[in-house]
């Protein structure tokens, strides 16, 4: 009886860690998976800078030789 016990505790035990690590591996993901965006996101911007800054650059050189 007692090992019945000791038994039915550990399954319930191995139950609620599984769950748990089910529920943490999704939210992992979700992290990832935004961070993976906002790395895009960045890139993106960094990106549009940059053509803004040459634009910026050549419209001051045009301004300076008129």
């Amino acid at each position: 009886a007692r090992q019945e016990e000791e038994m039915k505790k550990l399954e319930e035990e191995s139950k609620t860690l599984k769950e748990s690590l089910e529920k943490e591996e999704k939210l992992r993901k979700e992290v990832e998976d935004n961070n993976a965006k906002l790395i895009r996101e960045k890139n993106d911007l960094l990106t549009q800078l940059e053509f803004e800054r040459v634009g910026a650059s050549e419209s001051e050189e045009r301004y300076t030789r008129l």
